[in-house]
């Protein structure tokens, strides 16, 4: 199975559960924690056994290390999404258990 990212803003034991799907060599990125806990349930010997990855993001520390021409950059992709040039859809929506 291909190594993946998991993006991350519940935390608590949201990300020690979807820790466990995630294949071998896989990073864990968190931007938030909307479940006001940190990340936990997280078994140690998964850490180590699949060596997985564990990193933050701020976007604030994103957009001053791209320099303000990424704000640039950040308006055209809303302007292409508000005239439906680019779209996200929903392929399939499935609750935890099924992950």
């Amino acid at each position: 199975m291909k190594a993946t990212a998991l993006i991350e803003c519940v935390a608590g034991e949201t990300t020690g559960q979807l820790m466990e799907c995630l294949p071998s060599r896989s990073t864990v990125i968190f931007y938030g924690a909307l479940s006001e806990k940190g990340p936990c349930d997280i078994d140690p010997l998964i850490l180590i056994g699949r060596s997985y990855k564990i990193e933050g993001f701020v976007l604030g520390q994103y957009i001053t290390k791209k320099g303000l021409g990424i704000i640039g950059v950040i308006k055209q992709c809303n302007a292409l999404m508000a005239d439906k040039t680019v779209q996200s859809n929903i392929q399939k929506k499935f609750g935890l258990k099924d992950f």
